[in-house]
This record gives structure tokens, C-alpha cells and sequence, in this order.
């Protein structure tokens, strides 16, 4: 049982034009529920604004160019053969075989 290969999609850890995430983006901002509120009474436009930068700055550093690289690496580093593939185009991390889309499904589409 599990998932054999692991593929990883849509894990770019970098910012693309700028942004951090998809959802900050300008063309994408009002194609998205920007004015659901949080349990707090908060939009997601007021919990990015409330955040102050250096915090923001802060975790992503942090996270996305420390942790998150470097976990990735560790993990290849400490379980060599565990089959990760990365699907997502461009990304930074680095340490495990590419694939596109398309060549996952096509080599492991049919498992069930």
C-alpha cells in the first residue's frame, strides 16, 4: 500500500514575477473567494494586509528557502530510494528525477 512513485506538482518553492503564491497574483486575484471571511470576521485581502512585511519576508526566507529546499534534500540525502518524482515545471528543488505531467500519467496512469 502507499504511493509508489511520490510525484510532486505544483511545488515550485520560489517566487514567480514577485509573488509568493498563486493567490496574490494579480491576474488570478478576482477569480478566487478574496472576500470569503475566516472565522475571525477576516477577508483574505485583510489577513495579508494586517501582516506586517518583515514577518511575511521573514517566513518565507525561512521556510521557502531554508526548510523547504533543504528538507527536500535531507530527504533524498536519508531514503535515497524512495521513489519521488517532480512533475512541476521550473521548480527549485532540485535533488529528485523530473518528469512532466503528461510522462507520469503515461508511465504510471494505470495503477489502481
Amino acid at each position: 500500500m502507499g504511493c509508489n512513485p511520490i510525484v510532486l506538482l505544483g511545488m515550485n518553492s520560489k517566487t514567480i514575477n514577485g509573488y509568493r503564491n498563486f493567490y496574490s497574483m494579480p491576474e488570478f486575484y478576482d477569480k478566487i473567494p478574496q472576500k470569503m471571511k475566516d472565522t475571525y470576521g477576516n477577508t483574505y485581502e485583510e489577513f495579508n494586509t494586517n501582516l506586517s512585511k518583515y514577518l511575511i519576508d521573514v517566513h518565507y526566507e525561512h521556510y521557502m528557502n531554508h526548510l523547504g529546499i533543504n528538507m527536500w534534500n535531507k530527504i533524498k540525502e536519508t531514503s535515497p530510494n524512495l521513489p519521488i518524482i517532480n512533475a512541476t515545471p521550473d521548480s527549485a528543488i532540485t535533488c529528485f528525477p523530473t518528469m512532466s505531467l503528461e510522462e507520469v500519467l503515461d508511465k504510471f496512469g494505470d495503477r489502481r
